[in-house]
Order: structure tokens, then sequence, then C-alpha cells
């Protein structure tokens, strides 16, 4: 066992060690199979050596010790530190990812063990053994799944994690985005989509924008919604989307910053069913769309027609003393169509191809 050196010598080389060290990004896992999990830290050129401890969460026993390499050309305020150092990512194998698993960068100068950073995920950890032995950990907020893409990893700022869709090991990480999401959701009401999200805090975000598919990959935006700027207290948001479309419709989320930076939220989806109310013939039509409802209006019906991507290309009325309409559908370009009225308050849908 290293002994701890109470020479002035030693308590010296603590005060000159102790800066610019840091975890910046990890990756543990990996949709279908861990690979390419690594470590990445801001150490300095400082003559002592570094290691990382790896914990388990279900007992709090270690059970992984790499050595990092050593900083042997520093860079200059290495990635705004204002010090000089390295960024380094240590390959590791077999990242447990468990309840409360962690991780320890820890260092050794001249004998004196100090634990430099403390991080576990999915929870905390108070370790059995080794150098953090007693200690609690800091969780990053952050998490990977099988159901993380691939190529993704967890960044972390002053102990803050944040999944990123592109892993950059070795390169300086960007600083997290200003919004977490602790809630998105979408349900169906009256016709429409209710999307619902909220946000525990903010800082410098200035817009979220609403965006649509009908396949799941083209995506299409449907109206932004101011952010709150920077808040401290929690922000709660909402938009009913009126024009939906008979079948699956999928939504997602964009924020962007002040200055620019973005992020998707996940996919979510929801089936809209179709109804009876509206019939549309025929459904293969050249040039007349002639459409029929089942009942009589109480106000004019506004007709809109949305093209596979979700852009509007076509609208019409239908008037309240009449309970049918014929559109001129000669000018669209061949393809899938899905036509939506808005019937007293409820929203019908149907689909026709052009052709």
């Amino acid at each position: 066992m290293k002994k701890i050196l109470l020479s002035l010598f030693s308590v010296a080389m603590v005060f000159t060690c102790l800066h610019a060290q840091t975890i910046t990004e990890f990756h543990y896992d990996n949709a279908g199979a861990d690979v390419d999990e690594f470590v990445e830290v801001i150490i300095p050129a400082d003559g002592c050596s570094y290691s990382l401890e790896f914990y388990n969460g279900s007992n709090g026993t270690e059970y992984n010790t790499v050595a990092v390499p050593a900083c042997t050309s520093p860079t200059m305020d290495i990635c705004g530190s204002g010090s000089a150092g390295c960024i380094i990512a240590i390959p590791v194998t077999g990242i447990q990812n468990g309840g409360s698993d962690g991780f320890a960068l820890v260092q050794d100068c001249g004998g004196t063990i100090t634990v430099i950073e403390f991080l576990s995920y999915e929870g905390t950890l108070t370790p059995v053994e080794g150098a953090a032995s007693g200690m609690l950990s800091t969780d990053v907020g952050a998490s990977e799944t099988s159901n993380t893409p691939v190529g993704s990893s967890i960044t972390v700022t002053n102990g803050v994690g944040e999944v990123t869709p592109i892993a950059t090991p070795g390169d300086c990480p960007d600083a997290p985005l200003s919004v977490s999401l602790s809630n998105f959701a979408v349900t169906s009401v009256a016709g429409s989509v209710l999307l619902e999200w909220s946000t525990e805090n903010e800082i410098n975000n200035n817009f979220f924008s609403i965006q649509h598919s009908v396949d799941g990959r083209n995506f299409s935006e449907l109206i932004t919604v101011e952010g709150a700027g920077t808040t401290s207290t929690k922000s709660v948001y909402n938009y009913a989307h009126k024009d939906v479309v008979s079948g699956v419709n999928y939504y997602r989320l964009e924020q962007v910053d002040f200055d620019g930076r973005s992020s998707f939220t996940e996919i979510k989806s929801i089936t809209i069913k179709s109804s009876n109310a509206v019939t549309v013939l025929p459904t293969l039509v050249a040039q007349d769309l002639n459409i029929r409802l089942a009942e009589n209006l109480t106000i004019d019906t506004p007709i809109n027609v949305f093209d596979i991507t979700g852009q509007l290309v076509l609208e019409s009325v239908i008037n309240k003393d009449n309970n049918s309409q014929q559109i001129d559908a000669a000018e669209l370009t061949s393809g899938t169509y899905f036509l939506i009225l808005n019937v007293d308050g409820e929203i019908h849908s149907t689909k026709f191809m052009k052709l």
C-alpha cells in the first residue's frame, strides 16, 4: 500500500499537481453490444501519475483499474481550462452498465493519493474499497442504454452529463446543451394531437421547433415555440396539432440555443384512426376529387391537402349549406396525399393517390 507522505516536499507537490484535471466524456453502452467504450480526461504535465478506478454499484467493490497515459506534450489553456495539459481518451473494455456504477479519476503525486473526480451514472454509490472508499459519488444525471444510438457518448461539465449523438474521444467537448427535457408526450385529443413537454431549468434557450412526419424519416416544421431563455424554474409547454393525418403521425422537438446550437428529442408516434363521416372519391384521382360528408355542416369547413412530407399543397372550403365539394387535383404531382377536414371541431382525415 502506498503511504501518504507528510514532508514539506510532498505537501507542496499536492498544491502544484491539483489543477486542470477533470473527466470530460465517456461511453459505456451501445445498442446491441458494448463497443468502443472509453473515458476521456484532461490532465496536466505535472510529473504525477493518474489512473481510473471502476466501481460496481451493487456492492461497492472495485472491478477494474486502468492507467492514464502521461501528458508529455501539453497544450496551453487546454479546452479553455486556463491551464496547460492534455486531453486523453482511454479505451476501456467492459465498463459495467448497471444501476449506480461509476469510476474515479485518481492522482498519485509522489505517493500521495488524491481522488480528483468520482462520477457515477444511474444513481450514486459509496465504494467499500479502492481510492474512493467511503466517498459518495456524483451522479452525472445522464445514462446510456441499449436504446441509445450507436456512436453516442456522455459529455461532462462540472459533474453534469449529457448524452450526445456523436462521440468525440480525444477532442475538446462542446459545453453541455442548455436544456434537459423532463417530459415529452403526445396524446390524441378530439381529433387533434396534443404535444406536451417540460423543462426543469433552461440556459440560453431560444426556441423549440415542433416537427412532424408521416414516415418517421422526413420531418417538416409545424411551428416554433419561444423558449424561456435562462431560468431555474420549471417551464411547461404544449401545442395542439390539428391538421393530423389518418394513420401514424411522428413528432420530435428541436431545441435551439441563442448561439445556434441545437439538439433533437426522441421521436414520438401516435396513430390516428380515420372516420367514415367523410368520403373521398376516387382514391386514385387524375383530376376531380369528390368530397362528401355524412352529416350537414353548421359552419363553413376548410379543406387542407398535404403531401407525404407534411407540406400544405392545396386548400378549399365546403360551404355550410352544402355537404359535398369537388376540388381540382390536376396540378398535383403524382404521389400520396392526405386530406384533412375540421368538421364542427372534429378532425377527419383520409388518404388518396394522385395518378
